[in-house]
């Protein structure tokens, strides 16, 4: 077994010492939100088959918020709305393309849902780098 295996296996023994399945769930959603979609696809078609990555993946969206949740909060003005990039990678590993359209079609569609500027940024998992910070204004 590749070591890559057995850290994803490691992962997983860990995120799913659980009760509640909803927080097995939410882990996992969390754990596959830090990987890029390759590393994604990788870890649930090899552990738990094209089926399942299939299943995980409806899930994981399934528990985002929806444009109308995201609308409802800004205009409750309880909160102010800022970009988290499309798939939570860590922006310091990504590619100068990829970073690029990580931050760019996140505030895009957040900005079309409001219909308003979104001028702030939250670095998925709180890793930044000098080349990510210059990429994001």
């Amino acid at each position: 077994m590749s070591s890559g295996k057995i850290e994803w296996i490691r992962h997983i023994k860990q995120y799913f010492k659980c009760s509640n399945p909803a927080n097995c769930a939410s882990s996992l959603c969390n754990l596959l939100a830090s990987k890029s979609p390759k590393e994604q696809e990788y870890f649930l078609s090899n552990l738990f088959g094209v089926k399942m990555m299939k299943k995980a993946n409806a899930l994981c969206k399934s528990l985002y918020l929806s444009s109308e949740d995201l609308e409802w909060l800004y205009e409750s003005g309880i909160v102010e709305v800022g970009s988290h990039t499309v798939n939570h990678v860590n922006l310091t590993s990504c590619d100068s393309i990829t970073l690029e359209k990580e931050l760019v079609k996140s505030k895009i569609e957040l900005e079309k849902i409001l219909n308003v500027p979104v001028n702030y940024l939250s670095y998925p998992n709180g890793f930044y780098s000098s080349e990510v910070i210059e990429a994001a204004k």
